[in-house]
This record gives structure tokens, sequence and C-alpha cells, in this order.
């Protein structure tokens, strides 16, 4: 048998045992990195699954809320529509629709009535008057058609306040009214004449 220097295989087991426990230290320590490195990337995916999901939440909410005023919008503009062709309507249709507009043009209507009965008393008094002197209803009521056009063209006494600067509310209709006014006393005049 031969003699087998123990001390160089037991230095190279040594060895060989040390460097295998280095290496595998070495792949422990590295495992520990590739561990610390997966759980940071981990928690920065668990991070970035939260954000996507926060974002599609949002952008679900979003949607919902473009879809709502979508429909929103599609509402108002039939309600528009509706006002529209309610507006062109005759007040007293408007009226039957909205309760609202319904009272102020109840309003109006009692004004304009109360006028009108107004405007007739004082056209019975002056044909009563008239008739006094000696005119006729119908010279009368020409007569007061005439004096129509000189309170358009401001041409009555301005003591009487009866002239048509004195009412701020009809100054944008006056050229249309002597217009209307000097037609229907030309027309007047050709009705005298036939």
């Amino acid at each position: 048998m031969k003699n087998i220097n123990t001390t160089g295989l037991v230095a190279g087991i040594l060895i060989h045992g040390e460097n295998e426990r280095q290496a595998s230290l070495a792949r422990a320590i590295k495992d520990i990195e590739n561990k610390n490195k997966l759980n940071k990337l981990n928690d920065k995916l668990s991070v970035a699954s939260e954000t996507i999901e926060t974002l599609q939440t949002e952008k679900a909410m979003e949607e919902d809320v473009s879809l709502n005023i979508a429909h929103h919008n599609r509402i108002l503009k039939q309600e528009v529509e509706y006002y529209k062709q309610l507006l062109a309507q005759p007040m007293q249709v408007i009226a039957e629709h909205n309760g609202d507009f319904k009272k102020t043009y109840e309003e109006q209507q009692t004004l304009l009535a109360d006028w009108m009965v107004s405007q007739k008393a004082f056209k019975e008094l002056a044909i009563q008057f008239g008739s006094e002197k000696g005119f006729s209803p119908t010279e009368v009521i020409d007569i007061g058609l005439d004096k129509e056009i000189d309170v358009l063209e401001n041409r009555n006494n301005p003591s009487n306040k009866t002239n048509f600067s004195d009412s701020a509310h009809t100054k944008e209709r006056q050229v249309a009214l002597i217009e209307k006014y000097n037609k229907d006393k030309a027309n007047r005049k050709v009705k005298k004449s036939s």
C-alpha cells in the first residue's frame, strides 16, 4: 500500500470545502440581493398596479360623467328646441304651457283690457263733445286719428303731457307707428273719396 499524503489530501479537502462554502455563501448573498431586488420590484409593481386600478376607476368615473353630461346636453337641447317652438307661438298658447308666464300674461291682458276700456271711454267722450260742436261721429274719429299723428310727432302742448316723447316705453316704436297712422290716414281719404 502506498502511503497517501494525508496532509495534502486534508488540505485539498479543506480548500475545496472552503471554496464550496465561499461559493455557497456568495450564492446565498446573491440570492438575498436578488430577493431584495425582487421585493423592491414587487413593491413597485404593487404600487403600479394600484395606480393602474385607480386610473382605471377614475377613467370609468370620467366616462360615466362624460356620458351623463352628454345625456344632460341632449335633454337641454331638446328643452331649448321645445322653448324655441313655444316662443314662436301666440302669447296665449305660451301661457297655457307655462304657469309662471300665464300669471304675467293675465296681468298684461288685464292692463291691456283696462287701457282699451279707457280708450273707448275717451273716444265716446270725444264723440259726445264733438256732437255738441256739430261734428258727426265719423268726423270726430277722423280728427282723433289725426291727433294720433300729432302725438307721435310731438305737436301737442307740452304741458298736457300727451306728446309721444312723454312716454319712454313707446319711443322705439315711434317710426313704425307714424308710418302706420299715415297709411291709415291715406286709406281713410281713399274711402271718403269712393
